[in-house]
């Protein structure tokens, strides 16, 4: 880890955040627009806006490809920011990405920004890693061996050795907040939660495969959360924090609550899909370092976050089928 301190303050304008377009960037971007900030989106040409609908009067649209180094040169001169939230990253689920677009887009796409950035000594940078850089294991803490079993993980644990590297040799104030599974509105539809909602909602029995994996959970307000603390309290640069709940939930059991909450419409169909072969069976974390240090603790409960999951896709049925 660096050695650098990172002062502590109030959240600085501008602000820059990179995959808006996703769940995370979503969620905190209407949060940021809430809030009385008009942060700046970078947003690659094609992208979809869907998710960010709602806000976009609100909000400043880069046009920038992050795999580009040019392009995201002229983007950090252009916005000067003082804040940057970078989100960016590929996804894991359906495992339909080659490997080189993992690498493109979380390892190189970050080295080219923090690069960038380093021409901005003041800059506060958070970026979101992911649980899959660590093995398979229970309560995980930060020190844990970095030892991926899929291509997305060993991108992301590479790009978090670069974040910790550029805090010690640039001075950058980049703090990772490494997140383990994110779930609440504008998720994609092929993901798990919002997969039983939806075949619930439209009376399709629930299919899902051996059932006993493991996965910790955190309601996405919790994560938006975790993002403004990153940057405003003061914590070591290069610094890293579990963003989890410490309570794993066997997926089975996650797809029984959520039927049971919406009164038991359909049946489950268990083992009617074969494990991945980078299936990872058991992971949840310890978020100890995240409650000392940044004074964050997760503050919706797994059945609540549920709750307010369910009720945000029945009202937004037909929007979430279009989400990507």
């Amino acid at each position: 880890m660096g050695t650098t301190e990172i002062q502590g303050g109030g959240l600085a304008a501008p602000i820059l955040v990179t995959g808006a377009t996703g769940i995370v960037g979503a969620n905190l971007v209407h949060r940021l627009v809430a809030d009385g900030f008009r942060p700046h989106l970078s947003v690659r040409a094609g992208s979809s806006r869907t998710r960010l609908q709602e806000v976009a009067d609100a909000v400043i649209f880069e046009s920038c490809d992050l795999a580009d180094r040019e392009q995201v040169a002229a983007l950090v001169q252009r916005v000067c920011p003082a804040t940057v939230f970078h989100l960016a990253s590929t996804f894991f689920n359906p495992p339909t990405l080659a490997a080189e677009t993992h690498f493109q887009v979380n390892l190189l796409g970050s080295l080219y920004l923090f690069e960038a950035l380093r021409e901005l000594p003041e800059v506060r940078v958070v970026f979101t890693g992911t649980a899959m850089s660590y093995d398979s294991g229970a309560m995980l803490r930060e020190d844990a061996p970095l030892h991926p079993g899929s291509m997305i993980g060993c991108s992301k644990a590479a790009t978090s050795l670069l974040a910790q590297a550029c805090a010690r040799l640039y001075g950058l104030q980049v703090v990772e907040l490494r997140l383990f599974t994110p779930f609440g509105p504008w998720e994609r539809p092929k993901r798990l939660i919002p997969h039983v909602i939806l075949s619930a909602l439209s009376g399709q029995d629930v299919r899902i495969g051996d059932g006993r994996q493991q996965r910790d959970y955190t309601y996405m307000d919790d994560i938006v959360a975790a993002l403004l603390l990153a940057v405003t309290r003061p914590v070591a640069a290069g610094a890293v924090y579990n963003i989890c709940s410490g309570t794993p939930c066997r997926i089975v059991d996650v797809v029984e609550q959520i039927l049971s909450l919406m009164g038991n419409p359909v049946a489950v169909q268990v083992g009617t899909f074969p494990p991945r072969a980078d299936e990872i069976w058991e992971i949840s974390g310890d978020n100890t370092l995240a409650a000392t240090e940044l004074g964050w603790r997760p503050a919706v409960s797994f059945q609540e976050g549920l709750q307010r999951t369910i009720a945000w896709f029945q009202h937004n049925q037909a929007l979430a089928l279009k989400l990507s």
